[in-house]
């Protein structure tokens, strides 16, 4: 039997099937889907409502561009548990899950924290960070011989920056690690409670991270400080204060968005280049081009890997039609096939080899996670080196 006999039809893939990504087979089936079926229907299971892939850059490109007629409201996630805990439907206030005009408005205040002077006072924080959780690297190679750099480093980064912002102790950051990692990963073994599954893993890390800015908020109303958690709760909208729902709700986003993603995308940059060596080399060389790297990094490990949405109305796509009310799946990971470094030193890796806009981590998240990325780059560039002096 022939191995064109023995694939499966288009319309029997199962992108919820989670052994796809264990064993790297996603992009297999994601490539066969742009070019045979890039608007497929997938009926889902539990857990996972049926949906529309949308592979095509252009066709992600107009629906992202087009919030009227789909919503973020209803969830923005492949998974949707059917029978959510309180705790979710009070998340739902968050940025991320809100639709214009209040995420304007919402987006417009967050912005505040990430305007050019803002950020400008963060990177030498920023740095000082990096290079203090790479010191630490090192020294755990010098003394026991290896490190593990996800946890070392890829997690550590983004972690003590988001609870620097937020305000929390350094004794507070070990705990706002674990329970996002109960939260966004309830299904790996490592993260899961005992005695609790996956729903209870999620829903008991959401409570507890809940509890734990309801808190903050409470002292930062009684004692304000230079901090995001401060700004919010002075903040206004139309004249009105955010509710205690949408403060707490931002400040969940805030440490579960941008810890887990810079954390992947750091992680999955050091993979890339160690799998395309003579892209490293090329940035050795040459450490003008680490705005570059930064940007392909983003694109290519893209550590958002698809972002949900909800029509509003029946909207043809191609030679199919979307019916109000079912959810599209804009698949982002790895929509261009080749890292590369730059074609052109004057543009950026995308605009040069692809001419056309990114649509990963930064095109629809706050761009606090390529602030990172671009500010620890060069200390980056520098462990690896370090390590081999050892």
């Amino acid at each position: 039997m022939t191995a064109a006999a023995t694939r499966p039809n288009v319309e029997d893939l199962d992108l919820t099937y989670g052994e796809l990504f264990i064993r790297d087979k996603a992009h297999d089936v994601w490539r066969r889907l742009r070019a045979e079926e890039p608007v497929s229907w997938h009926p889902g299971r539990l857990w996972f409502p049926g949906f529309w892939s949308i592979t095509k850059h252009a066709d992600i490109l107009a629906i992202s561009r087009d919030p009227a007629t789909f919503i973020s409201s209803p969830g923005i996630t492949m998974a949707t548990d059917p029978n959510p805990a309180p705790e979710r439907n009070q998340a739902n206030a968050s940025l991320i899950t809100t639709d214009p005009p209040r995420h304007v408005r919402l987006r417009r205040l967050v912005n505040k924290g990430f305007t050019p002077r803002m950020v400008a006072l963060m990177e030498p924080g920023i740095r000082e960070m990096t290079v203090e959780i790479i010191d630490q690297a090192v020294a755990t190679v010098a003394e026991k011989g290896v490190c593990d750099f996800v946890t070392d480093i890829a997690a550590q980064l983004p972690l003590a920056v988001i609870c620097s912002m937020v305000g929390a102790p350094r004794e507070d950051w070990p705990l706002l690690f674990n329970l996002t990692n109960q939260v966004l990963g309830p299904d790996d073994p490592e993260y899961q409670t005992e005695g609790r599954d996956r729903r209870a893993t999620s829903e008991h890390g959401s409570r507890q991270m809940f509890a734990y800015f309801a808190k903050t908020v409470a002292a930062r109303r009684a004692e304000p400080r230079e901090d995001m958690v401060t700004l919010l709760t002075q903040s206004e909208i139309d004249g009105e204060a955010l509710t205690e729902g949408e403060i707490l709700a931002f400040c969940q986003l805030l440490v579960l968005a941008g810890n887990e993603t810079t954390r992947n995308a750091i992680s999955g940059g050091l993979l890339a280049f160690l799998e395309n060596p003579d892209e490293l080399a090329r940035l050795r060389a040459d450490p003008a081009l680490m705005p570059t790297a930064v940007e392909e990094i983003l694109r290519w490990s893209s550590p958002l890997a698809h972002m949900a949405r909800t029509a509003t109305r029946d909207y043809p796509l191609r030679d199919k039609v979307i019916k109000a009310g079912e959810r599209v799946m804009a698949l982002l990971r790895k929509m261009y096939a080749k890292l590369h470094l730059a074609v052109n030193e004057a543009k950026s890796a995308v605009a040069s080899a692809f001419g056309r806009k990114f649509l990963g981590f930064s095109f629809w998240t706050a761009p606090k996670g390529e602030i990172k990325c671009k500010v620890a780059a060069k200390p980056m560039a520098a462990f690896r080196q370090r390590i081999r002096q050892l």
